[in-house]
């Protein structure tokens, strides 16, 4: 089943700093979920939380689920009516001008520096900004029915890195595939609501693997990059789920009946 499967390796935190480095405009990392827009003139309001660092000027990418793709530059940013250069971290709102009727303005908005990626290539690490940008309302529009069916329909888009430990480097690694025969272990993470269960530990990016500081990854650094139906037949065989991002601000915990319910609805 794994054979096929891209694997990652990262022996250099450099290596993992210049990936993440690429993927980026600007230099920075950052993603915004806008949780109420509104319309001035031309210009669109995005209000929210910016995770990670902003600037005015800022090359950005507008998702919207199900829309293509905008390239557009941050006009302002604001809070509490101030106008700031650039935020940190922060709830503030962004003024992006002259793009009233290119952006519908109903459902749920991502603005983000990481540049959108929906094929797999080895020379790009996995990215998945508008799921990232989805996940950091978990908390707050977790019971947000239409929110819980854009974020389903992203888990089941995407591709995921998953930590492995190699019992050795494999030789021939062609074309990034896993080597028939390769022998690796695969971690698991208790359930915080259920400590008799464990969860597969599952990421969206690497800057998010990154921070497990497991001593022995830590040495490898080495992924398998998947789809989600393969993690989820991953975290039934030895896990009763998955958890993505389990460093993160807003993990995300998918039983096992959580992750069937999703995959059975796809067949409808």
């Amino acid at each position: 089943m794994w054979k096929n499967h891209i694997i990652r390796l990262y022996v250099k935190d450099m290596d993992i700093e210049e990936k993440l480095k690429d993927n980026v405009a600007n230099g920075r990392r950052f993603c915004f979920l806008s949780e109420v827009t509104s319309e001035d003139g031309n210009d669109l309001l995005f209000n929210g939380f910016v995770h990670g660092k902003v600037h005015t000027g800022d090359a950005i990418y507008i998702m919207k689920q199900d829309e293509p793709i905008m390239v557009a530059t941050i006009g302002e940013i604001n809070i509490d009516d101030k106008s700031l250069d650039e935020v940190c971290d922060k709830r503030c709102e962004i003024r992006i001008k002259d793009i009233k009727d290119k952006v519908k303005t109903d459902g749920f908005v991502v603005i983000t520096s990481i540049r959108p990626q929906r094929e797999v290539k080895l020379d790009v690490s996995v990215e998945n900004p508008f799921l990232l940008g989805l996940s950091y309302g978990f908390q707050r529009f977790g019971n947000d029915m239409s929110y819980l069916v854009a974020l389903i329909k992203e888990l089941t888009k995407a591709n995921y890195l998953v930590p492995i430990i190699l019992a050795s480097i494999p030789e021939g690694i062609e074309d990034g595939k896993i080597p028939e025969g390769t022998v690796f272990s695969v971690p698991s993470f208790l359930n915080p609501s259920d400590k008799s269960k464990s969860l597969l530990p599952v990421f969206t990016d690497f800057d998010e693997v990154k921070s497990w500081k497991n001593d022995v990854w830590q040495k490898q650094k080495t992924t398998i990059v998947t789809n989600f139906k393969d993690t989820a037949d991953l975290s039934k065989k030895n896990d009763n789920g998955m958890v993505i991002n389990p460093f993160g601000e807003n993990p995300i915990i998918l039983t096992t009946e959580m992750i069937d319910g999703i995959l059975n609805n796809g067949k409808n």
